[in-house]
């Protein structure tokens, strides 16, 4: 497209310095056609090629690494540099060393919908997992054990990450806080404050504080015990807790410097799973990485995302394979829960994923 104009740009010019130079080289209505045509032309490409650049909420980047395990990124102007600086932006596929898809994002996120796209579209022929390391939702970590339940050879991995513009996620999470029976019921301004955890151990839990044994313990989705509660799978549904007579499997991950500590909010948590998810690109397994915004995949289909999946591991979509947009719900919000969340997110974090403060 940007070559495209830049050509026509130059058509524009030479056919004016031919009008203006050479007025009888052809009839004047010739000529006059021939400009309208041109310019008509020229102006059409340039500004599609502007509006491409900057559509409206859009994070399709992609990350690859090279032989010698460097990354390298591509993205459009509008588009922030989330990587490591000095990286070249070459283009790299990994054909034969990509072994799976994995898809990793937050609660209301479309990581549902998301995986499904990708399954239909390549499952038939590459493993596709909605989790790196761990489950989809949870922070991810760099695995270096050749462990053949969760380790990922180098290079193996193609790892699509997806984030939700966080009024949207937050208020969603307001809704329908999954695996959080602690903030079950509450109104935003509770919720938002209300520290991230159960504030408490349960029985199972105490149990391996009362052997001693908690300090070397494997819990749940292979964390630590101070990195999440509950630790113990007997706790799982903590005192059979349900939800809409469901059974409500609880998990709160504690702060990730493993202090043990909770989260003083919702928030600090996003942040957090941020800047870990973005970092998934680092690891050893992973060979492309491409962040998205659910926005973006709502407005515009998940066609130019299958394409980019397709380009890297050199694998054509099934014909089961239809890309399909979703339909879009707005929102209008408490004009206080914008003010809180502009006051209180990290908007630093936000731009590494595309977002900013919304107007009061």
């Amino acid at each position: 497209m940007f070559f495209t104009s830049l050509l026509l740009i130059e058509l524009w010019t030479i056919v004016n310095i031919l009008i203006m130079t050479k007025p009888n080289a052809a009839p004047p209505l010739v000529k006059k056609i021939l400009w309208i045509i041109v310019s008509l032309t020229a102006s059409c490409h340039i500004i599609s090629f502007v509006f491409h650049l900057k559509p409206e909420k859009i994070l399709v980047a992609q990350t690859n690494k090279d032989t010698n395990g460097n990354l390298h990124h591509r993205s459009d102007d509008n588009i922030p540099s989330v990587f490591a600086e000095e990286r070249n932006t070459t283009r790299t596929t990994y054909i034969n060393t990509i072994k799976s898809i994995n898809l990793i994002g937050e609660r209301h996120s479309g990581t549902k919908w998301i995986t499904s796209q990708l399954d239909d579209c390549f499952g038939d022929r590459i493993v596709v997992k909605n989790r790196y390391t761990r489950y989809k939702h949870w922070f991810q970590y760099n695995d270096i054990s050749e462990d053949d339940t969760y380790y990922h050879p180098p290079n193996s991995s193609l790892v699509v990450s997806i984030f939700r513009d966080p009024y949207d996620w937050v208020d969603s999470m307001v809704k329908k806080p999954y695996h959080s029976p602690n903030h079950f019921d509450l109104d935003w301004k509770t919720f938002v404050n209300k520290e991230w955890t159960m504030g408490y151990r349960y029985h199972g839990d105490e149990e391996l504080i009362k052997s001693g044994t908690h300090h070397n313990a494997t819990c749940k989705h292979r964390f630590a015990f101070n990195e999440i509660i509950p630790c113990s799978k007997k706790d799982r549904n903590w005192n059979n807790i349900t939800r809409y007579g469901k059974p409500v499997g609880v998990i709160y991950e504690l702060k990730h410097d493993k202090s043990g500590q909770p989260y003083e909010s919702i928030i600090d948590l996003r942040r957090d799973k941020i800047m870990n998810f973005m970092n998934v690109a680092n690891y050893c397994g992973v060979a492309s990485f491409i962040p998205i915004q659910y926005e973006y995949m709502v407005s515009y289909g998940t066609l130019e995302l299958i394409e980019q999946v397709a380009s890297i591991t050199g694998i054509d979509p099934s014909v089961r394979c239809k890309p399909t947009p979703r339909i879009a719900r707005s929102k209008t919000f408490d004009p206080e829960y914008i003010e809180w969340m502009n006051d209180h997110i990290d908007w630093e974090v936000e731009k590494l994923v595309g977002y900013s403060k919304k107007e009061t």
